[in-house]
C-alpha cells in the first residue's frame, strides 16, 4: 500500500505542478499581449497626433486646437495616461487576480473547501482590476477613438476573472456603458471647442457621433456577452468534467490501496500459516521432548532426547531462516539495482537452504523500472524458491531473469525439478495466500504471472512486468 499511495501522490503532485506551470505562463502571454497591444496604441496615437497636428514637434496653432479637441495636447495626454492606467491596472491587479484564481480552481477541482477569507480576497483582487481597468479603458477612448481596440484583451480578461455568468454579465454592461461614455465625451470635446452656440452648431455632430458610439458600444457589447456566455459553458463543462477525472483518480486510488491491504492481509496470513506449519511445530516438539527428557531417568535415554531436541532445533533454525529468505525484499535499492538484489536473495536462499540456485540475469536499466516493479519481480523470485522448496522437494533451482518477447518489459523465471503441479493445478485454486497475492499485485503493476509444470518434472513459475 505505501508503494500506491506514493505512487498516486507522485502523479497528484506533478499534476499540479503541470497545471501550475502551465497557468503561470499563460499569465506571461496575458502580460505580454497586453503590452503589445497597449504600447502599440499608444504609439498610433502620438504618431497620428503629429500628422494631425501639422508639425514635426506636436505644437500646432491655438485656433487648430481649439476647433478639434482630439488634435489637441489634453486629448493625447489623456489617451496615453488612460492607457498606462489600463496597463497598470492588469499588471498590477489582474496577474493577481488571475494566479488567485487558478488557485481557487485547482482547489474546487481537488474537492476541497474553499475559505470564505480566501473567496473574499479573490473578490477584492478582481474588484480592484475591474475598478482601475475600466477608467482607464474609458479615459483613453475620450483622448482616442482608435484605443477601442483595448477591448480586445479586456473583454476576455473580464470574463476569465468574472466567475458566474451574473457577475461577467454586470461587468460586462458596465464596460459597454463606459466605452460609449468615452467616445461621447471625446465628441463632445469636438462639438464643444467648434462652438456650440454659434449659427452652425446644430449641423447634426453631436448626433453622428452619438450614433456612431452608441453602435460601437452596442456592438462590442452584443459580441463580448456572446463571447463570454459562450466561455463561460466553456469554462463550467470542462470544470465539471475535471472534477469527475479527479474524483476517479481518487476513487481508484483508494481502490488501489484497498487491494493492496487486502494483499498485505493475506500474505500476513500466508506468513502465519507457514509459522504454524513449520517453526511453531518444531518448537512444540521440542518443548515436549525437552518436558520428556526432564522425567527420564535413563542416561541413554536422556542423550537420545536430547539428540533429537538438538536435530529438531536446527530444523527450526533451517526453517525460520528459509522464511526469512523468501519473504524478505533483500539488497533492493537506487544504489544496486534489481539483478543484484536478485542474486542476493538467490545466494542466501541457497546458503540457508542447502538448494542449489543457478541465476542467469541481463543488465536491465532500473531507471526505466519503478521501486514497486523491482521489489514485485524480487518477491517473484523469493515466492519461486520458497515454494520449490517447501513443496517441491527441489534440489536445483535455476532463476532467469531476461528480457521480454515485446517492449520494454522483462521476465523473470524460477524453473525447479521437484516433483511438479497437480494435475489441473492453477494459481487461482491454490490453498495459500502467496501466490494469489503476488498474481494479484503484479496485475495490479501491468504484468502477469503464469505456473506451470515442466517436463520430465519440475514447475516453471514466470512472471512479467
Amino acid at each position: 500500500m505505501p508503494d500506491l499511495i506514493a505512487d498516486a501522490s507522485v502523479d497528484g503532485r506533478t499534476r499540479a505542478s503541470t497545471d501550475e506551470h502551465a497557468q503561470r505562463s499563460w499569465r506571461w502571454v496575458w502580460s505580454l499581449l497586453f503590452i503589445a497591444v497597449t504600447v502599440a496604441l499608444a504609439t498610433s496615437t502620438v504618431l497620428s497626433w503629429y500628422a494631425e497636428s501639422g508639425t514635426g514637434t506636436g505644437v500646432g496653432a491655438d485656433s487648430q486646437w481649439a476647433n478639434d479637441f482630439r488634435a489637441s495636447p489634453l486629448a493625447l495626454v489623456m489617451s496615453l495616461t488612460g492607457s498606462a492606467v489600463f496597463l497598470f491596472a492588469w499588471l498590477v491587479f489582474g496577474r493577481r487576480a488571475m494566479a488567485s484564481t487558478a488557485r481557487l480552481d485547482r482547489q474546487l477541482v481537488a474537492g476541497r473547501t474553499v475559505p470564505p477569507r480566501a473567496m473574499r480576497s479573490h473578490a477584492a483582487q478582481v474588484m480592484r482590476y475591474f475598478a482601475v481597468a475600466i477608467p482607464g479603458l474609458m479615459l483613453a477612448l475620450t483622448g482616442d477613438p482608435q484605443m477601442a481596440t483595448l477591448q480586445a484583451v479586456f473583454y476576455p480578461s473580464l470574463w476569465m476573472l468574472a466567475r458566474g455568468l451574473r457577475r461577467g454579465l454586470i461587468w460586462n454592461l458596465i464596460t459597454a456603458v463606459s466605452v460609449t461614455a468615452g467616445l461621447l465625451l471625446g465628441a463632445w470635446g469636438d462639438s464643444g471647442w467648434t462652438g456650440l452656440s454659434s449659427s452652425d452648431a446644430g449641423d447634426g455632430t453631436l448626433p453622428t457621433e452619438l450614433l456612431r458610439a452608441g453602435s460601437i458600444g452596442v456592438v462590442s457589447w452584443l459580441f463580448s456577452t456572446a463571447m463570454g456566455v459562450w466561455l463561460t459553458m466553456a469554462f463550467t463543462r470542462g470544470h465539471e468534467r475535471e472534477v469527475l477525472l479527479n474524483q476517479l483518480r481518487r476513487q481508484e486510488a483508494e481502490l488501489s490501496a484497498e487491494r493492496a491491504d487486502l494483499a498485505a492481509e493475506r500474505e500476513r496470513a500466508r506468513m502465519a500459516a507457514d509459522l504454524h506449519d513449520t517453526v511453531s511445530q518444531s518448537i512444540a516438539g521440542i518443548v515436549m521432548l525437552a518436558q520428556q527428557g526432564a522425567r527420564e531417568q535413563s542416561p541413554e535415554r536422556s542423550a537420545q532426547l536430547f539428540a533429537v531436541i538438538e536435530s529438531s532445533a536446527n530444523q527450526a533454525l533451517t526453517e525460520a531462516r528459509s522464511l526469512v529468505a523468501a519473504t524478505s525484499t533483500v539488497g533492493l535499492s537506487s544504489a544496486t539495482g534489481l539483478a543484484p538484489a536478485l542474486a542476493q536473495a538467490c545466494e542466501r536462499f541457497a546458503r540457508e537452504t542447502g538448494i542449489d540456485v543457478r541465476t542467469d540475469f541481463i543488465t536491465v536499466d532500473d531507471q526505466s523500472m519503478t521501486q514497486r516493479r523491482q521489489t514485485l519481480l524480487v518477491r517473484a523470485a523469493q515466492e519461486g524458491l520458497a515454494n520449490a522448496r517447501k513443496h517441491a522437494g527441489a534440489g536445483v533451482v535455476q532463476v532467469v531473469l531476461r528480457r521480454a518477447s515485446a517492449g520494454d518489459a522483462v521476465t523473470l523465471t524460477v524453473t525447479d525439478d521437484g516433483r511438479g503441479l497437480p494435475p489441473g493445478f492453477t494459481v487461482a485454486s491454490s490453498h495459500g495466500f502467496g501466490l494469489p497475492g503476488l498474481e494479484q499485485r503484479i496485475a495490479q503493476a501491468g504484468g502477469a504471472l503464469t505456473l506451470r509444470s515442466r517436463q520430465p518434472h519440475g514447475t516453471i513459475l514466470e512472471a512479467t512486468l
